[in-house]
C-alpha cells in the first residue's frame, strides 16, 4: 500500500523511501525515486554534487557523489542491491551485469542474502539468480555476492557446482587476501557439509599455516579444535587449541576471547581456561576506563568472566574457590548477590548454570545447609526452570520438599519444572498413582519442552519412563524411553549441524526418526537440513509430519525446540503448513492450537490481519492460551487493534502470568484503570518477596564504598548508579504502583508540575 501510494504521489514526495524499494517487484518505483532524487535530476541541482541520474552513476556512465553525500545511507545501499536483483528478474542482463560491477567496486555494500534468497524462492526466481551470480563470480570472483550465491544453490539444488567454483576460483594467483580468506571459509564449509572432511581439514590446516589477522585467525583455529572435539580428533583439538591459545594472549577483543574459553571448557582445558580468565581480568582491572576505583562503572564483560570462572570452579570440584571468588573479588559491582540473581533471570539455552546456584552449591559442599537453602530459595523465586536447582532442593529440603515444589508451581503455571520433580520425590516415596498424575499435567503445560537447552529437554518424559518402569508397565516405558533418547540423539546432530557436517547430521536426524518417528521438533529440523541440500522432495515428507505433529505437540505457552525456529520460513514449508492448518481448522474447529498455528503461519506471511482474527479465536476458544495474548499484543507493530482487544491481552498475559517469567506485558498503556488496580490487587500476592540481602559480597561492597569523585555530566556513571538502584521486579507489587507508574497517570503528574512552577513564576 505504501508503494502504491508512493508512486501515485511521487511528484509530492520529499525524501526518498528507498526502504520501499527492499523487495522483490520495485524496479520502477526504485527508477522513479531516482528520476526525482538522483543526482542531477532538476530539483537537486545545487543540493548535491556530481551530473547524470542515480542510475547512470550505478551503471558507469555518471559522476560519482561525494561520499559523505546524503543521499546514500544503508537503505540505499540496500535498495540498489535489491534494483539488481529485480533487473535480473526483468531480463535486463547488460544493466544488471553492469550494476554488478558498480557495486563490487563501492566501498561499503550491504548485501541482504538470506532475506533476499527467500524471496527470490518465493518468486520462483532462485534459478535465474543463481545462473546469474554464478555467471558474475566465474568471471570475477572478487565480486561481494559470495553470500547469496551460496544460499541460492542449495535452493537451486546446485551446491555441487557451487563448491566446484569456489574451488577454482581459490586457484586464482589475483585475488586479494581478504576475498581469499572468505572463499577459504566457505569452500571449507562446502567440503564440511560434503561429509569431506579430510579436505576440510586440510584447507583449515593451510589456513593456519598462512599469515592472518588476529580476527580471522582464531575463527581457523577455533574451528579446527571445534571438530576435533566432535569427531574425537584429539590431535586436531591440540593444533587448534594451540594457535588460539596464542592469538588471545595478544588479543583485546572480549568477543575473541568468549568462544575459546568455551572450547577450552568443553575441551576439558579448565587450567588453561582458567589462565584466560584471569589474563583478561587482569587487563580490564589495570584499565582505568572499565574499573579505576574512582569512578566505578558496572561492567558485564567482568560479571560474565567471574561467572564463567565460578563454573568452571564448580564443575572440577573446587567449590570453596567458589566462596573466595564472590566474598573476595572486589570487581562485582554490587554489595549483594541478590542484583545478580535478578539480574540472570531470565532463561536462556546455554546450558549454564546461574551464579546463584554455583554459590548454593558451595555452601551445600561447606556443609552451611541453611545459607545453601537461602541462596537457592532466592535464586528458584527468580527463575525456577532449572533441573540443577532442583536436584539440590531435593537433596536440602529434607521432608518438607513436596511443600516447596507446590509453592514453586503455585508462582508460575507455565512452569512445568516443580511438577516433574514434585513426580520424582512421589515415585522415589512409591506413590505411584500420584506420581503419573502430577507428571501428566507437567507435560500438558509444554508438550515439547522446547524451551530448555541442549541436555535438558524431554525430562518430563524420561521421569514418565521411570514411573511406567516402577508399576511395571515395561511397554510403555520403552516408547517413552525411546522419544528421550530420539531427542539426546538430535540434539547431537545439532552439534555435528552447528560444525558443518551437514551430511552426518541428516544421517543422524533420520536415526533419531527411528527411535520416535512422532517428535516434529526432528521432522522440523531434518526438513529444513534437507532444504538447505536442494533435497526438496524428501523435505516435503518431513515437513508434511512435523506440522501435523504441531497442534498436539503445543501447549498455551510452547515454545519452538532449538533448531526449529524457522519451521514455516520458505516456499515449500509455507506451502505445506497452509494446506495442513487449514485442513486442521476445518475438521477440529474447537481446538485452539490450530487456531494458534494458522495465526502464526499468517503472521510470518505478514498478512497480519488475518493473524489477529485466528488468535482472538484461539483465546475465545481457551481464555487461558497465554501464547495467543501474547502474540494477539504484539501484531500491534504491525497493525492497529481496537483499544479494548489490547488491554484484554496485556490484562490477560498479567492474570496467567503475574511475575513477568514468560513476558513483559505493558500495564503502562492500558486504558481502564480501575480493571489495571483490579488485575494487580489480584496477584500482588505473586510478586517475588526476595529480600534484598541474599549473601554478602563483602570486597565488592567494600570497593563500592570508596569515595566517587563523580562529574555531574558523566553520564555513563549516572546511569550505571541507576542500575545498581532499580528492582529487578518487571511488575508492580501493588495496585497503587501500578497506577502511579501509568503512562496517563505520569503524563497528568508532569502536567500538574508544569502547571505549577508557572504558577510560582
Amino acid at each position: 500500500m505504501a508503494r502504491r501510494l508512493t508512486w501515485e504521489i511521487i511528484e509530492q514526495v520529499k525524501t526518498p523511501p528507498w526502504e520501499l524499494c527492499q523487495s522483490l517487484g520495485t524496479l520502477e518505483l526504485f527508477e522513479a525515486l531516482d528520476r526525482k532524487f538522483g543526482p542531477g535530476a532538476p530539483e537537486q541541482t545545487g543540493k548535491r554534487r556530481g551530473s547524470g541520474n542515480m542510475i547512470g552513476w550505478l551503471l558507469g556512465t555518471g559522476s560519482v557523489v561525494a561520499a559523505h553525500d546524503p543521499y546514500f545511507s544503508w537503505d540505499h545501499n540496500s535498495a540498489r542491491f535489491y534494483y539488481l536483483l529485480n533487473l535480473v528478474i526483468a531480463g535486463r542482463q547488460d544493466e544488471a551485469v553492469k550494476l554488478a560491477a558498480a557495486l563490487g567496486e563501492g566501498e561499503q555494500t550491504y548485501f541482504f542474502a538470506y532475506g533476499a534468497a527467500d524471496l527470490l524462492q518465493r518468486a520462483g526466481e532462485s534459478q535465474a539468480a543463481f545462473d546469474f551470480f554464478h555467471a558474475q563470480l566465474t568471471a570475477d570472483p572478487r565480486l561481494p555476492f559470495w553470500d547469496i550465491y551460496i544460499k541460492l544453490a542449495a535452493l537451486a539444488n546446485q551446491s555441487d557446482h557451487a563448491l566446484t567454483l569456489l574451488e577454482a576460483s581459490l586457484q586464482r594467483r589475483d585475488l586479494p587476501v581478504e576475498t581469499r580468506d572468505e572463499l577459504q571459509r566457505m569452500l571449507v564449509t562446502g567440503l564440511l557439509a560434503a561429509d569431506r572432511v579430510d579436505d576440510a581439514v586440510a584447507l583449515l590446516e593451510e589456513g593456519l599455516a598462512a599469515p592472518r589477522d588476529g580476527s580471522n585467525g582464531q575463527r581457523v583455529d577455533v574451528r579446527l579444535a571445534r571438530l576435533g572435539i566432535i569427531l574425537e580428533r584429539p590431535d586436531w583439538v591440540e593444533q587448534g587449541l594451540a594457535g588460539a591459545i596464542d592469538q588471545a594472549n595478544r588479543a583485546t577483543d572480549h568477543d575473541r576471547i568468549m568462544p575459546l574459553i568455551t572450547v577450552l571448557v568443553d575441551a576439558g582445558r579448565p587450567a588453561q581456561a582458567e589462565e584466560l580468565i584471569a589474563a583478561r581480568l587482569g587487563t580490564l582491572v589495570r584499565n582505568p576506563a572499565n574499573f579505576d576505583g574512582s569512578t566505578h562503572r558496572y561492567n558485564d564483560e567482568m560479571i560474565e568472566l567471574l561467572t564463567n570462572l565460578a563454573q568452571i570452579y564448580h564443575d572440577i570440584g573446587r567449590h570453596s574457590d567458589v566462596l573466595t571468588l564472590i566474598e573476595q573479588a572486589p570487581w562485582w559491582g554490587t554489595h549483594d548477590l541478590a542484583s545478580i540473581l535478578g539480574q540472570q533471570a531470565r532463561s536462556d539455552r546455554s546450558g549454564t548454570p546461574r551464579l546463584g546456584h554455583l554459590v548454593a552449591a558451595a555452601l551445600a559442599d561447606a556443609g552451611r545447609v541453611a545459607d545453601a537453602r537461602r541462596v537457592l530459595d532466592a535464586t528458584m523465586d527468580k527463575a525456577g526452570d532449572d533441573d540443577r536447582d532442583y536436584r539440590l532442593l531435593i537433596s536440602l529440603a529434607g521432608d518438607n520438599v513436596l511443600e516447596r515444589l507446590d509453592t514453586l508451581a503455585g508462582r508460575d503455571r507455565f512452569e512445568e519444572r516443580p511438577l516433574i520433580w514434585k513426580a520424582y520425590v512421589l515415585r522415589r516415596q512409591g506413590r505411584l498413582d500420584e506420581a503419573l498424575a502430577v507428571i501428566k499435567q507437567a507435560i500438558e503445560i509444554d508438550p515439547s519442552d522446547g524451551e530448555q537447552g541442549h541436555g535438558r529437554r524431554m525430562q518430563a518424559y524420561a521421569e514418565l519412563a521411570a514411573i511406567h518402569t516402577d508399576r511395571g508397565e515395561h511397554e510403555e516405558a520403552e516408547l517413552f524411553e525411546g522419544a528421550v533418547s530420539a531427542i539426546r540423539l538430535s540434539e547431537r546432530a545439532d552439534r555435528f549441524y552447528a560444525a558443518g557436517l551437514l551430511s552426518r547430521a541428516l544421517d543422524m536426524y533420520e536415526d533419531a526418526l527411528g527411535l520416535f518417528a512422532d517428535a516434529y521438533c526432528i521432522q522440523s529440523r531434518l526438513a529444513l537440513r534437507m532444504i538447505e541440500q536442494g533435497r526438496f522432495d524428501e523435505a516435503h515428507r518431513h515437513y508434511q509430519r512435523a506440522f501435523e505433529l504441531m497442534p498436539d505437540s503445543f501447549g498455551r505457552i510452547e515454545s519452538h525446540c532449538f533448531g526449529c525456529e524457522r519451521a514455516f520460513k520458505g516456499q515449500l514449508a509455507e506451502s505445506i503448513a497452509e494446506q495442513v492448518f487449514t485442513d486442521r481448522v476445518a475438521r477440529t474447529p474447537d481446538k485452539p492450537q490450530v487456531h494458534y498455528l494458522l495465526g502464526y503461519l499468517r503472521e510470518d506471511q505478514h498478512r497480519y490481519v488475518e493473524a489477529a482474527e485466528h488468535y482472538q479465536q484461539a483465546v475465545a476458544l481457551d481464555p487461558d492460551y497465554y501464547n495467543a495474548w501474547r502474540n494477539l499484543y504484539r501484531l500491534t507493530r504491525n497493525i492497529y487493534l481496537p483499544h479494548l482487544v489490547l488491554d484484554a491481552a496485556v490484562l490477560n498475559q498479567h492474570r496467567l502470568d503475574p511475575l513477568g517469567r514468560h513476558g513483559q506485558p505493558n500495564l503502562k498503556g492500558v486504558r481502564d484503570l480501575p480493571a489495571v488496580w483490579r488485575a494487580v490487587q489480584t496477584t500482588a500476592g505473586y510478586v517475588s518477596n526476595t529480600a534484598d540481602q541474599v549473601y554478602p559480597m563483602p570486597a565488592a561492597a567494600a570497593r563500592l564504598a570508596k569515595p566517587k569523585h563523580q562529574d555531574p555530566m558523566d553520564i555513563e556513571a549516572m546511569m550505571w548508579q541507576l542500575s545498581e538502584n532499580q528492582t529487578s521486579e518487571a511488575l508492580p507489587a501493588t495496585p497503587g504502583d501500578a497506577l502511579a507508574d501509568h503512562q496517563t497517570v505520569s503524563a497528568a503528574c508532569y502536567l500538574f508540575e508544569v502547571f505549577l512552577v508557572g504558577a510560582a513564576r
